[in-house]
């Protein structure tokens, strides 16, 4: 069909040359290829409306099944945010928790061989254990 136009056909061609073009079009187009070819012809453009029915559900189908798992996907994120969250709050609370009983135990006096345990168990930087030893004195000259 490449480089024949259907004015130029005899005209008993014509309505072949309409079926040929919707045989040829992908099912997408050719609503595109009736209007560029002016098909008229009323088999024709059944044919193609039939095939677009037929296909139609499975489009449908597949676009459906697309946008379930794109969903399911998007819950999984969330889901592993919201994991990561909690843990990091947890993290932080653990180690607040830590710092807390290590000022309570400088404050107290505990000794430091013990203090240099709880930092250690505890995950806490030397430099950070400074700090907490500034914070206990101050609280202890507060209170």
């Amino acid at each position: 069909m490449d480089g024949l136009i259907k004015e130029k056909l005899p005209e008993e061609y014509h309505d072949l040359f309409d079926l040929c073009c919707i045989f040829k079009a992908k099912i997408k187009e050719q609503g595109e290829v009736i209007k560029m070819h002016a098909i008229a012809n009323p088999v024709a453009i059944e044919l193609a409306n039939e095939v677009k029915k037929s296909v139609a559900p499975d489009e449908f189908v597949r676009e459906t099944l697309d946008r379930k798992n794109e969903l399911e996907q998007l819950k999984n994120y969330i889901i592993r945010q919201q994991l990561k969250a909690s843990q990091a709050a947890a993290q932080a609370a653990a180690e607040a928790a830590a710092e807390k009983m290590i000022v309570t135990a400088i404050q107290i006096s505990v000794p430091s061989e013990a203090i240099e345990i709880m930092r250690r168990n505890a995950g806490i930087t030397e430099a950070r254990l400074a700090e907490l030893r500034k914070q206990a004195q101050k609280l202890m000259k507060s209170g």
